[in-house]
């Protein structure tokens, strides 16, 4: 998940936990040139839902 805030003009990309672990190193590096990467602990493919607090918890960081 990409989100943008377009107040800040600054992008952040939300991945669950598992994901960041298929993930190869320069996929991971190239999203952080680009991006604050956010991952989510004990989270799997529904990272909204699979820890809700969590996820909230960013998404008000992110907001403010």
């Amino acid at each position: 998940m990409c989100i943008r805030d377009s107040t800040k003009c600054e992008r952040y990309y939300i991945i669950a936990d598992s994901t960041k672990e298929t993930m190869t190193e320069k996929k991971l590096t190239k999203i952080r040139q680009k991006a604050e990467l956010i991952i989510i602990p004990d989270s799997k493919h529904v990272v909204m839902l699979d820890n809700e607090t969590r996820f909230n918890e960013e998404i008000k960081k992110i907001l403010k």
